[in-house]
């Protein structure tokens, strides 16, 4: 399953058109899987790493130099570093990992708050000519065509969001995430009510709320980036692609629960099968493009 989740990442159709060139919407995806992979290997770590703690801290400041989405990667570093001196307070290690994954971050985070501040971007919102209406409003206003379409150029929508797959590929991908939530739902009921060692080898609770939180804080992230644009007059700056990078947490998720709706000696029959549903989703994707261009 875990290989099914990196074969279904790296297939993506969005995803593998965008990470094909050279881009800072790449460099966020490429240093926000590495911070991910990061966070979940230093929660499973018995003994905290001062090198690890100095990738996380190296990547942070990457990824917020590539772009301010970066800046959602924030709170899960905080939480792992938090947790990591939680565990191990008088740890000389634990120590020296929070030192080396906090002052590469502040060293770059201090350059690029500065110049946020210095273009006008992080100005007070009473100062935008719009009238605020608050986030949370923002959120329940969003409404199903705009939702719908920031799904559509998260998964299949190219070239400047002028073509797209045909409704019935969002349809499969829709029917796969309802069958992950349900799975999802029974796992974390059965971790919490009764959780056995056969299920502790391969579903780790703690991690997949860990990735869920990623994730929504990522998708929460980025809203907030377009009710920000919202109040200054500017509609749908946000596209699909604005999200990927919290792909790798979704992808986790997803597998997960798909994992939990079948027995173990089924588990590589399931991944096989998402396998081969990300490769035909990746193989109509570059059908569709061909034909587009085909046609011009």
């Amino acid at each position: 399953m875990a290989f099914a989740a990196a074969f279904i990442v790296a297939l993506q159709p969005m995803e593998s058109q965008m990470t094909v060139a050279i881009n800072n919407d790449v460099a966020v995806i490429g240093f926000a899987a590495v911070i991910y992979f990061l966070q979940l290997y230093t929660l499973q770590s018995e003994s905290p790493s001062p090198l690890i703690g100095l990738f996380i801290g190296s990547s942070l400041s990457a990824v917020i130099l590539s772009k301010p989405h970066g800046y959602a990667m924030i709170p899960g570093s905080a939480f792992v570093v938090a947790l990591t001196l939680w565990r191990h307070p008088r740890s000389r290690r634990a120590w020296l990992f929070t030192t080396l994954s906090v002052l590469p971050f502040v060293a770059f985070a201090g350059v690029r708050i500065y110049h946020l501040y210095s273009t006008g971007i992080l100005i007070p919102a009473q100062n935008h000519p719009k009238p605020d209406p608050g986030f949370l409003v923002f959120l329940n206003t969003l409404g199903d065509d705009y939702t719908a379409w920031l799904f559509r150029s998260a998964w299949g929508q190219f070239g400047w969001l002028d073509y797209a797959l045909d409704g019935e590929w969002f349809d499969l991908v829709h029917a796969v995430w309802f069958v992950a939530t349900c799975g999802l739902i029974v796992a974390c009921v059965r971790w919490v009510v009764r959780s056995d060692d056969r299920m502790r080898l391969w579903f780790s609770g703690r991690l997949v709320i860990f990735s869920a939180a990623t994730a929504a804080l990522v998708i929460l992230f980025i809203l907030f980036a377009e009710y920000r644009f919202r109040l200054v007059g500017v509609v749908h700056v946000i596209q699909g692609r604005s999200f990927l990078f919290a792909l790798p947490s979704v992808t986790i998720i997803a597998c997960a629960g798909i994992g939990s709706l079948v027995p173990a000696r089924f588990r590589q029959l399931s991944a096989a099968g998402l396998c081969t549903a990300a490769l035909a989703l990746h193989i109509g994707a570059l059908i569709c493009i061909v034909r587009y261009h085909s046609v011009d």
